[in-house]
């Protein structure tokens, strides 16, 4: 998210000052920006925060158990892998708070085998949304919006089986925006590559971004390009409009 906001500043920056450029400039620009080093995407960002949550949890447990001794508190246990994670379980909460009345009851039945489970999950997960972010983007959405419903889900904390997620409720990115905002970035480059383009070609040269035609309107001094994603509009002005 840190990136696109500040790439995108950056992209609407140049933008504005493209039509100020004098041809050399412009060429030399656009050989610049096909040097640029790749950025990360949104896919390998999430399997390397699995990585690393996966194994921090998982000497996180072994060690709180070692300090424990032979007979560790499984409640105890859990509790301080949450507040391990800035997140503090309340293990004794009021009568009228229903739903910490019935985590707590779902946290005495817990063993070390099951918290051992759930960080396999979360784990599990974060795989799974890696898989997902890796897919083209028309074939995200869908499958974000189930994934998130089903851990939405798990958020009523019925049974065990939600509790086996609750490592993942309490410590995975919500990736929806996310994915938007890479899919806006994605595009946002392209239009950026067409504006050079059309500044020395004209209009007639807009080429289609994943089978769609971008849109040209003529500015005052300069010109803006739009196009239709899944995500919105995304929208780049070449120049200023007065």
């Amino acid at each position: 998210m840190v990136d696109a906001s500040i790439e995108k500043a950056a992209i609407d920056l140049l933008a504005r000052q493209l039509p100020a450029l004098t041809k050399d400039q412009q060429d030399r620009l656009e050989k610049e920006l096909a040097l640029l080093p790749p950025t990360v995407t949104v896919a390998t960002a999430i399997q390397w925060e699995g990585e690393i949550f996966g194994t921090w949890l998982k000497r996180k447990l072994e060690a709180e158990i070692r300090q424990q001794g032979n007979s560790p508190s499984t409640e105890k246990l859990f509790a301080a892998l949450c507040l391990s994670m800035g997140v503090p379980c309340n293990l004794d909460p009021k009568p009228e708070d229903r739903q910490g009345q019935r985590l707590a009851e779902l946290i005495k039945t817990l063993s070390i085998a099951d918290i051992d489970a759930q960080i396999k999950q979360l784990s599990d997960d974060f795989n799974t949304l890696a898989q997902i972010a890796s897919l083209p983007f028309d074939q995200r959405k869908a499958k974000v919006d189930a994934f998130e419903k089903s851990i939405e889900a798990a958020r009523q904390l019925k049974d065990k089986a939600d509790l086996k997620r609750c490592l993942t409720i309490t410590v995975l990115p919500s990736i929806g925006n996310v994915i938007t905002r890479e899919e806006q970035l994605h595009i946002r480059r392209q239009l950026l590559e067409q504006a050079l383009r059309v500044l020395r070609e004209g209009e007639n040269s807009l080429t289609p971004i994943d089978g769609k035609m971008v849109r040209y309107q003529k500015m005052a001094n300069g010109f803006e390009l739009n196009f239709s994603s899944s995500s919105g509009d995304v929208i780049l002005k070449v120049g200023t409009e007065g």
